[in-house]
């Protein structure tokens, strides 16, 4: 190699590791600003917990508007975070990725919102009071299909021999509508994406029936003219009222925090001191 070409090449490295510390040394430029609640601030750098509380996008339940987090589950546990004066992050998380943070990371403070009470979760998690109650189940399904029932119990509907029933990958449904697809042997098709795409799935024929608090199908169905059109929400006669759903504590959260929490959300629910009440929140309750 020439001394020209030498000193080109020694130059062209040069230049390209200058760019590289360039794009590294970024973030170092300016603090991080972090979603954090204000009594997150008042933690020295030394013995800094944060609980970091993971959502994600689910309508009505959990949703993002305006760079802030809302929905029928987080209203109640922001204002219990607050009055306990937990420091606190929300995230963005899918769901089975919360799982594997609550179930792992023994060393950070994980929690999730508007998880389901199970005896397989209670075995490694902490659970809150209850936060929301679910309303009754319905079942969406093609109006193509001719079975167009105003009302149908749910014994009835899963006897249809060949029904597809499709449900997401990591959710678990509760003990009343999980018995019954033990009972009939129900075809069960797993997916691992969110709910409206479900549906999307049973317009297009890919399967037969989906099954969602009455709640969340009205939401969903009013997003899309195309699913409003295409599908029919079927009122169950027999489903009971639906699971109630909890603040789910991780392996790493201290018994202290969750108990703090439980006693923040039992006072707003009496409505003590200049706190108004906050009631147990309870999905639609329509046949």
């Amino acid at each position: 190699m020439t001394a020209l070409g030498r000193t080109w090449w020694g130059g062209g490295v040069a230049a390209v590791a200058a760019l590289l510390l360039f794009f590294w040394s970024r973030p170092y430029w300016f603090p991080a600003r972090a979603w954090k609640s204000p009594a997150a601030e008042n933690v020295s750098d030394r013995d800094r917990r944060i609980l970091w509380v993971h959502y994600h996008e689910r309508p009505p339940y959990y949703m993002t508007r305006d760079s802030d987090v809302t929905g029928v589950c987080v209203e109640p546990v922001k204002r219990a975070l607050e009055a306990a004066g937990l420091p606190h992050q929300w995230i963005l998380t899918p769901p089975l990725r919360q799982l594997r943070c609550l179930q792992l990371r023994e060393e950070e403070a994980h929690a999730g919102v508007g998880w389901f009470r199970t005896p397989e979760r209670e075995r490694w998690a902490r659970f809150s009071k209850p936060i929301y109650q679910d309303g009754p189940w319905v079942a969406v399904m093609r109006r193509s299909e001719g079975t167009r029932f105003n009302v149908v119990a749910a014994s009835e509907l899963l006897r249809i021999p060949g029904l597809r029933v499709l449900v997401k990958g990591g959710y678990r449904y509760g003990a009343w509508l999980e018995g019954l697809w033990q009972r009939y042997q129900v075809r069960r098709d797993v997916s691992p994406t969110d709910m409206l795409r479900l549906l999307e799935c049973v317009a297009a024929g890919r399967a037969d029936c989906v099954f969602l608090a009455r709640e969340e199908a009205e939401v969903l169905l009013n997003l899309s003219a195309h699913l409003r059109d295409a599908l029919q929400m079927i009122a169950l006669t027999d489903s009971p009222a639906g699971p109630t759903r909890h603040v789910m504590f991780g392996v790493g959260v201290p018994v202290d925090w969750v108990e703090r929490f439980d006693r923040a959300l039992g006072r707003l629910e009496r409505g003590a001191g200049d706190e108004a009440p906050v009631a147990l929140s309870r999905g639609n309750i329509r046949r």
